[in-house]
């Protein structure tokens, strides 16, 4: 059996990651993983779904690839299309979580918009049962199937020590709108708030500019482990997110030492979240200090219980995600 496994490779996020896991898995089983990625930087969305839609016919062809598996949505296009070329073979769509569709495509904007108006407004529990309306009515056929892999977080080789923490602030991703960067500059330039931001995008421009004039935002640029910058700071870390994004992995990896998370209460983080182990602030940060002022104190006072909450958090995380991992592959691959 050969397995094709079609993923981006804009962000190397956690989608990729998650295809890099089962790709291991499925060599342990004898089992031929190739890689085909979607993302050209230099040519227009049309075109790059023309010229790397042949590029993938060619190679399922040449190769004679058994199944095809989509790790992430930007790829639906170059999915359905080889999906009407190609119907001996068999199509799985893994995901870690319900994601929002990047394109300016509007039959996806469509689909899109009635996925999250359903999914937040007539259905419950849509993170953890994953119901991937309506993409399992459109692709679900014959065989083929939408499957869950959740988030597989590494360990890591320490933890917050249970000593006082301090009011920094700490943002890692990238540095576009959707993440709420122009919400964070905005706290940075009319508060005293102190933040360290690292990652790179679109507003790294904007970012670079206001470290200049303000002195209490640092940007280091990209770091290769936030984690270290996590137990470096001893601060909290902030996803200022305006919307749902899936499950965030530097949260999960954040937790995983204990660290503090502030984190925006937009539905679907309150559901995967509890407030006992998040504080949650305001999409726009407009009540971003009461909640600092507020989770300082408490911070300081309940150190080593949150700390063990967290981790007890992430060790079920863990042992869930070695399920889903498990369950993903023996469905798939007998």
């Amino acid at each position: 059996m050969k397995v094709l496994h079609v993923v981006h490779r804009k962000k190397n996020g956690g989608a990729e990651k998650q295809a890099e896991l089962v790709k291991e898995k499925l060599k342990h089983r004898g089992i031929e993983c190739l890689e085909f990625t979607t993302f050209h930087n230099s040519q227009s969305k049309f075109k790059v779904i023309k010229n790397k839609n042949l590029e993938l016919y060619r190679l399922i062809k040449s190769e004679k690839v058994n199944h095809v598996i989509i790790w992430t949505p930007v790829c639906f296009p170059f999915a359905i299309l080889a999906r009407f070329r190609f119907w001996n073979i068999k199509y799985t769509y893994g995901f870690r979580a319900s994601y929002r569709i990047a394109n300016d495509i509007w039959l996806f904007r469509l689909l899109q918009y009635i996925y999250f108006y359903t999914s937040n407004n007539l259905l419950s529990n849509v993170a953890k049962e994953q119901l991937y309306f309506p993409y399992n009515i459109l692709f679900r056929w014959k065989g083929n199937n939408v499957s869950y892999v959740k988030n597989i977080i590494p360990i890591p080789d320490k933890v917050s020590e249970a000593k006082p923490i301090n009011k920094k602030l700490y943002f890692a991703g990238r540095l576009v709108k959707e993440k709420g960067v122009n919400n964070l500059l905005n706290i940075v330039e009319n508060t005293s708030i102190k933040v360290v931001v690292s990652g790179r995008g679109t507003l790294q421009k904007e970012v670079e500019v206001c470290a200049d004039k303000c002195d209490n935002l640092i940007y280091t640029g990209h770091v290769s482990s936030v984690i270290e910058k996590l137990l470096e700071l001893n601060g909290f870390f902030l996803l200022s997110s305006l919307g749902e994004e899936g499950i965030p992995n530097v949260v999960l990896e954040a937790l995983s030492v204990g660290m503090p998370v502030l984190i925006t209460d937009v539905k679907e983080h309150t559901f995967l979240f509890p407030d006992e182990i998040v504080y949650y602030v305001k999409p726009d940060l407009s009540n971003i200090q009461e909640v600092i002022e507020e989770a300082f104190q408490f911070e300081n006072e309940n150190r080593e219980t949150l700390i063990a909450k967290r981790l007890n958090y992430i060790k079920d995380f863990r042992k869930q995600s070695k399920q889903h991992l498990d369950t993903f592959i023996d469905e798939n691959f007998k």
